[in-house]
């Protein structure tokens, strides 16, 4: 060993190591454990007016729009299956620190696919909202009397999957640096081997 490779190696020794508060660690999961089971209520609460318009609705089984919300409902439940799927680690916790660890460290990871995936599924929504009411004009379902008021309507929608873009975008970044620092801690805190 030559003495740069000593002297970096005492240097990279010598780096301060922060050390994991065991109690900020089950606050946080605890948190992750009680929105997650919240976001999991809203996630299905959501599909109930898809459902509403599915069975319950004037629209005729064989028009364009019975169609393309049959489609909507299958990408819906679709995308609340998979969403459920990368909650599942929060709604059970483990036993012991390392477990909560783990899962704390799993969990931030699909944290990020979560953001992800809400952040694209605002363009989506606009443009599976845009195609709707396109199709149900060019269809004749909807009269040229209410095309201003659509047209507002779908510029509102706009406006919104906007922000719910951008606030999605702001917590991949988030979620993805705390999963970076959790990382990181977790690789200084273990002993060398």
């Amino acid at each position: 060993m030559n003495e740069f490779d000593k002297d970096l190696g005492e240097l990279w020794q010598s780096q301060p190591v922060s050390a994991i508060d065991i109690k900020k660690v089950k606050q946080r999961w605890r948190t992750f454990q009680l929105r997650h089971r919240l976001y999991l209520a809203l996630d299905c609460f959501c599909l109930v007016p898809l459902i509403y318009l599915l069975f319950w609705s004037p629209i005729k089984t064989n028009s364009p729009q019975w169609y393309f919300l049959i489609a909507i409902g299958f990408a819906a439940v679709t995308y609340t299956g998979y969403l459920t799927w990368l909650r599942r680690l929060s709604l059970f916790s483990g036993k012991s620190t390392r477990d909560h660890l783990d899962l704390l460290r799993r969990q931030l990871a699909n944290n990020v696919r979560i953001a992800q995936v809400s952040k694209h599924s605002a363009w989506v929504t606009q443009l599976a909202l845009t195609a709707f009411f396109a199709t149900l004009y060019l269809s004749g379902g909807l009269p040229a009397s209410k095309l201003s008021s659509v047209s507002l309507a779908i510029g509102g929608a706009g406006i919104a999957n906007l922000l719910f873009y951008l606030w999605a975008a702001r917590r991949q970044r988030r979620f993805a640096r705390e999963y970076a620092q959790l990382v990181t801690q977790l690789e200084a805190s273990e002993p060398a081997q």
